[in-house]
């Protein structure tokens, strides 16, 4: 006999305006709002600036998008399900293979049409005392603009996975009903633009440098150390232009010397493989042995993990522009901050789990079967997000304190305290992840019979876990032990 199966799921992120008035309600040209852009092409509906107002009052307005719109996503699945079976006596053979391949589209996203922010700042020169009254002087004054999101070739990008494998299963029965279970999986992945930061490829000599806080007549300021010139201290903590390797350390998709490093893919080929036995010990149908062990594995890594990387520099970058009219803004150039990053460790391993159990079946009479059985399984290689700097920052007397002036008096930001100078934080993922699950399972069911059918269950168990149970990994220090 022979079974065939196909299945087929494509699922959308549709996220486009609702209505053509209502796209026009937020279009630079249907408002009149008629300011320039830093990057145009990256805004190809002309959406106009997201917009935020603090400070004096509560529960103020804003003006937001999500970093997706028009949101385009999209997931396709196909599955290829093929199973024979031959019978011969006593012995039953089977054979079969499944096939999948998966495709996961995220949508493209970034600060495509640019942020204002209007506060109350006494350093502001332009301050009215209330973020209402300033966005409405005549030349609509700015606390902070957060360019849209800029790239060499300024594009706002999105990230393409595929995936498949194929399991070829073998499968005999015998008298004592041993099952053999093997499977190959063979996996691929596609992945498009990508960056990702990578330890070995930082070199400390080209970190770029931060400016400096310090106290000019007893006011906080910020200050160029190469220079020594003084700026505004919204500025303390930002990266200073023409000083270092403003990519130190990051690798692009089409850098094969690295290659692995720009998404977390596992091998391409392996192995799992299952087993499991029935026995009726007393040969009168009433007390059954059985148990059961396999191996597998996951082979297809979330989309969302390798969405960050279409995210990082180079590929994307957010310039801030402070204190400024409209007017001015076009001539303005951005201050560039730390950015946070992702990682992923080169040579990564494929989550692998180890299942077994073991358990006894009896028939007590009275048409109940009691069942005990002992559950375990171990999980390796479960994706983790690692943070490399955070010892760093939590015990920041470790630091050298070259990297600082000997300033006490004056606060310092964390992004001083980096091991990595340049950059926030660093989310580096790695498959070192671990899990383990036992349990003793108890359960007495009733056959339908006379009017009666019951049954009741009792499970003793105890988990230990990091990171099982999300799709993008945890940090390090978490875990859990239930």
């Amino acid at each position: 006999m022979n079974e065939l199966s196909v299945g087929y799921r494509h699922s959308t992120e549709a996220g486009s305006a609702l209505t053509q008035e209502g796209l026009d309600a937020v279009t630079r040209n249907h408002i009149g709002y008629t300011l320039g852009q830093f990057s145009p092409s990256i805004n190809p509906l002309n959406i106009i600036p997201n917009a935020s107002f603090t400070g004096a009052i509560a529960n103020p307005a804003a003006i937001t998008f999500e970093g997706r719109f028009p949101l385009t996503g999209a997931d396709t699945f196909v599955t290829v399900n093929d199973t024979a079976s031959l019978a011969r006596g006593d012995h039953t053979f089977k054979a079969g293979f499944y096939l999948e391949h998966a495709r996961n589209e995220e949508g493209k996203t970034g600060t495509f049409n640019g942020n204002f922010e209007y506060s109350v700042d006494s350093v502001n020169p332009f301050d009215a005392r209330h973020p209402y009254a300033t966005r409405c002087w005549d030349h609509a004054l700015l606390h902070r603009v957060v360019c849209p999101s800029r790239r060499r070739r300024n594009s706002r990008r999105g990230r393409v996975v595929r995936a498949g494998h194929l399991e070829a299963v073998a499968q005999a029965h015998a008298g004592l009903r041993i099952a053999l279970r093997v499977v190959a999986r063979i996996g691929c992945q596609k992945d498009g633009a990508a960056a990702a930061f990578a330890l070995e490829r930082y070199d400390p000599s080209k970190a770029q440098q931060l400016y400096q806080p310090v106290l000019v007549n007893g006011v906080r300021q910020a200050r160029n150390p190469v220079t020594g010139a003084i700026a505004p201290a919204v500025l303390i903590g930002a990266l200073v232009p023409g000083t270092g390797d403003p990519n130190n350390g990051l690798v692009v998709g089409t850098d094969t010397s690295l290659s692995g490093k720009v998404s977390a893919k596992g091998p391409v080929f392996s192995w799992s493989r299952g087993s499991g036995l029935a026995w009726d010990l007393t040969g009168d149908g009433k007390t059954a042995i059985r148990a059961s062990a396999g191996v597998f594995h996951n082979t297809r890594v979330s989309g969302n993990v390798n969405w960050q990387a279409s995210r990082n520099p180079p590929l994307q970058l957010n310039p801030q522009i402070f204190y400024g009219t409209m007017a001015t803004l076009p001539q303005s150039t951005g201050s560039t901050f730390p950015s946070t990053v992702q990682g992923f460790d080169k040579n990564i391993e494929t989550p692998t789990l180890y299942s077994y159990t073991a358990g006894v079946q009896r028939d007590i009479g009275w048409r109940t079967v009691l069942d005990v059985a002992y559950v375990g399984s171990q999980t390796d290689h479960l994706l983790r997000d690692d943070q490399p700097e955070h010892g760093a920052i939590t015990a920041r007397g470790s630091i050298p304190r070259t990297r600082i002036p000997p300033a006490p008096a004056i606060r310092y930001p964390d992004n001083f305290f980096r091991p990595y100078p340049g950059y926030g934080d660093i989310n580096y993922f790695l498959n070192n992840g671990i899990a383990n699950y036992n349990a003793l399972q108890v359960q007495a069911n009733r056959r339908f019979s006379h009017g009666l059918q019951f049954g009741v269950a009792y499970t003793l168990s105890r988990s230990r876990d990091y990171t099982s149970a999300t799709e993008t990994g945890t940090s390090a220090r978490a875990s859990s032990d239930v």
